[in-house]
């Protein structure tokens, strides 16, 4: 079981590094090129205007490009149609944003009865603005298909992609703790059962309990939240069809399109009482991962019998 692979991190970057990037990238674009020396330009009070503005914009451009991302990855990730994610890559993060900020600054000048074109801002800012975008897509593509490659990464993310905040350096003793992991805690009246994960056919989470299904219908009670249970479970064996279930691949018999969604048919005797519809923003990836599980990529392929 690996434990890099069932603790999902965020590959990309936190709001606190957007925030310095922004920062940093309005200085620059305001003391860039100015012949007066930095300390008297910081004295001049349409400086602090300008770099609250600046900040802004920038701040907006990063926020806009980081939850674009987010939405093509749920929607189309890169390993599925690399060529497709990529021309909508450049069209939303970097085409549309390019010309939401023209836009912006255009407004900024009117605002203060500046002559934008007057201003040289096409060709002294807005380059900055092009390559503040395209590097910041060029390392989204890097952490998405290559994720750890820039380590620094890991220490400037404070979510996973559930949404849960961890401190970077419990990292390690979570890893170590979920390693020793092969069964999960259930409740049956006042009777606690330590289930194997070779015996769970299926797993519920509702808003003040949850549900552990197993292979003959057995079910008990667990305290486990979502976010747990996607830590601790391998991903090779489990899959989250929806916001509150977790089949087994091996109690999965076929599956099937059904409108925009997935619809699973499980083998035989397995009936536990939760939906059976894969949510169609999950779809895609439950078919590469029951295929993977299918051709034995997993190691672990014990199909139940029917």
């Amino acid at each position: 079981m690996n434990a890099d692979e069932r603790i999902p991190r965020n590959p990309y970057f936190s709001v606190y590094f957007r925030m310095l990037m922004a920062l940093m990238v309005a200085n620059y674009i305001i003391l860039d090129g100015q012949v007066k020396p930095i300390i008297q330009v910081i004295q001049q009070k349409n400086f602090y205007v300008t770099l609250v503005f600046s900040f802004t914009i920038a701040m907006f451009l990063l926020e806009s490009l980081h939850h674009i991302t987010l939405l093509l990855d749920k929607r189309l990730a890169w390993k599925y149609a690399p060529v497709r994610r990529l021309l909508l890559q450049i069209v939303l993060g970097v085409i549309m944003l390019l010309y939401i900020d023209i836009w912006l600054v255009k407004g900024f000048f009117y605002l203060f009865n500046y002559d934008f074109e007057d201003s040289g801002y096409m060709l002294i800012e807005f380059p900055k603005v092009k390559w503040l975008l395209m590097v910041m897509n060029f390392l989204y593509w890097l952490e998405a298909t290559s994720p750890g490659t820039l380590s620094l990464s890991r220490f400037l993310s404070t979510k996973n992609p559930s949404g849960d905040e961890y401190a970077a350096g419990e990292e390690e003793e979570l890893i170590n703790k979920v390693n020793k992991v092969e069964a999960l805690r259930g409740r049956l009246g006042n009777k606690i059962e330590i289930i194997q994960f070779d015996k769970i056919a299926c797993l519920k989470c509702e808003s003040l309990t949850g549900y552990i299904y197993l292979k003959d219908n057995s079910i008990f009670n667990m305290d486990y939240k979502m976010n747990d249970l996607e830590q601790i479970l391998d991903p090779q064996r489990f899959f989250r069809t929806n916001r509150g279930v977790i089949y087994a691949f091996d109690v999965i018999e076929h599956h099937r399109r059904e409108r925009k969604e997935g619809l699973l048919s499980l083998y035989s005797g397995i009936n536990p009482h939760a939906t059976r519809i894969i949510s169609r923003d999950r779809y895609m990836d439950f078919k590469y991962k029951f295929s993977l599980f299918r051709s034995g990529g997993n190691g672990k392929n014990t199909i139940v019998s029917q």
